[in-house]
């Protein structure tokens, strides 16, 4: 074997000092390092001392920005804060790249600004429309910009990171959001807030992009907040500021007013249209109303709502190669998967399907003709799209949903609203495990819905469709109005108990039914006396 290589020779013997006594410091000298005096010391008779060591402690922290308590207003404030300070266009900010678990590390090292600004480019820009990219860049220089963007990041941060609740409850879930994020945004909003009601009519004049944007996101924070009455207030804004006729066709306005029409349609648009499509089918089921209101034959209904389904596909047949379907192995139930170049085209393509679920019309033929024992053997046209919807949320990364579908209806919702078209009990069964699934990932909410809301409703659906029971429309009671914002907590409505509206195969009549949801166990009664179907 070889033998170890012997040790090298030394160049030199003189001993360096590295912690050397002061004295020999001071003189530049070489110190032998002897205790308790060196050779040095002792030879020229001088005291010797040594340099205890220490340890210190030095904060680093970012470029300082003003913290909210100093960028709100004060009540003798002026309009020409919304400039900003001239002075922070020159700073430069620190880059942080934040990870998911890492909160209470990076508050550390950097400003409460700096946080919440580094969160907004890093993962509330991605789920917003593209315009507010450029929006950012207006951030040092806009005042009540920088606010409302703050105040939309911090509000974001808040609920997806949510805290465990000491008293919990089934009906109003076990997590709430976090508390100090939440408060960070309420002090955000509220100094963008002052800031808009200190602006005069010139102001507004030479400042109506900036107004514009800055409402967008208040009506971004209020759609995720759940406050429809503040929500109002901010649209009530926008329509008073597109009085003026004059820059309309600039292409940042457009983008605006795009966004804008997006949070209508997850605010507004989309609970209109089935709590319109619930009204026509629970009339329709009493007898009140023939099919959708207009007075015409189902023939005529049935020839519109297909009129409808051939626009779509006309829509479907014009998108771009990257934004269309792609089909994988055939899975284990025998369909194939599905998979998109992107998130946005996924969410795009269901958005597609579940508005070909409301047009089909296997329910209304149902209904139609309660008593004809063949329909529960025909084959509908819901039977295709719902599993397809399915196939794409399946194919879709949970992780990515919860984050990308804060200010969309995700499909939590598109799922929830393609159960109730689906007569299919094994693909409603699918529908329920994915729920659970995201639920056991991150027990918050996706798009616009709670999920754990949604699964419980999701779970009373199937119970239904496991005795023979279609439901087609699911309400609640009383209305409310849409309950409180929700401010500590994931959901507006406190849903304990849900009505069912549909067909029962056993007996072949619509049914009407109050389910009353706690403890995880659902318990029926009829609100129809002394029957429980109620036969046309």
């Amino acid at each position: 074997m070889y033998k170890p290589a012997p040790p090298r020779p030394k160049k030199t013997d003189i001993i360096r000092s590295r912690d050397g006594c002061t004295s020999c410091r001071k003189r530049r000298t070489k110190c032998d390092e002897q205790k308790p005096a060196c050779g040095t010391c002792v030879r020229l008779e001088k005291e010797c001392e040594y340099v205890k060591p220490g340890l210190r402690f030095q904060i680093v922290t970012g470029q300082r920005s003003r913290s909210p308590s100093s960028s709100e207003t004060s009540p003798n404030a002026t309009a020409q804060e919304l400039a900003g300070d001239q002075g922070s266009s020159t700073q430069t900010r620190q880059r942080l790249r934040i990870e998911t678990g890492s909160l209470v590390k990076s508050l550390q090292t950097t400003e409460r600004d700096i946080f919440y600004t580094t969160y907004w480019e890093d993962r509330c820009l991605p789920a917003l429309h593209p315009v507010f990219h450029s929006t950012t860049l207006l951030v040092p220089d806009m005042s009540i910009i920088r606010d409302a963007v703050l105040a939309l990041s911090s509000c974001n941060i808040s609920r997806l990171r949510g805290e465990r609740k000491v008293l919990t409850t089934a009906v109003m879930g076990p997590w709430s959001p976090s508390l100090a994020h939440q408060n960070a945004s309420h002090l955000y909003y509220s100094s963008a807030i002052r800031r808009l009601a200190t602006l005069t009519s010139v102001d507004l004049d030479h400042n109506k992009t900036v107004i514009l944007t800055t409402l967008v996101l208040f009506a971004h924070l209020e759609s995720a907040m759940g406050n429809f009455a503040g929500f109002c207030c901010h649209v009530q804004g926008i329509m008073n500021l597109l009085e003026w006729r004059q820059g309309v066709a600039d292409p940042t306005i457009k983008s605006l007013l795009t966004s804008w029409m997006q949070i209508r349609y997850v605010v507004c648009i989309m609970c209109e249209s089935h709590r319109l499509n619930f009204n026509a089918v629970l009339q329709y089921c009493r007898g009140q109303m023939s099919p959708l209101g207009t007075g015409d034959d189902p023939a005529t209904c049935i020839s519109r709502l297909r009129q409808q389904a051939a626009k779509l596909d006309e829509w479907r047949a014009h998108l771009p190669p990257a934004e269309q379907p792609i089909y994988g192995p055939i899975d284990p139930t025998g369909s194939p998967t599905i998979h998109f170049s992107s998130h946005s085209a996924a969410l795009n393509y269901a958005y597609y399907v579940v508005a070909r679920i409301m047009q089909c019309s296997g329910f209304l033929t149902l209904l139609h003709n309660p008593h004809s024992t063949s329909l529960d053997y025909r084959p509908h046209e819901e039977d295709v799209w719902v599993p397809t919807l399915v196939r794409i949320a399946q194919g879709t990364d949970m992780q990515t949903s919860l984050t990308r579908n804060s200010y969309t209806i995700g499909f939590t919702g598109l799922l929830l609203a393609g159960i109730l078209r689906c007569r299919n009990l094994s693909v409603g069964l699918e529908i329920e495990q994915w729920l659970q699934t995201l639920l056991d990932l991150q027990p918050t909410e996706e798009g616009a819905f709670p999920v754990y809301q949604t699964l419980s409703v999701v779970q009373a659906i199937n119970r239904q469709r496991a005795v023979g029971r279609d439901v087609f429309a699911v309400t609640q009671p009383v209305d409310d109005g849409g309950g409180s914002p929700k401010v500590t907590a994931y959901n507006s409505q406190s849903i304990s108990c849900l009505v069912f509206h549909g067909y029962c195969r056993q007996i072949g009549g619509v049914f009407e039914e109050c389910v009353v949801l706690g403890g995880g166990r659902f318990c029926s009664r009829v609100l129809m006396p002394q029957v429980s179907v109620v036969q046309r």
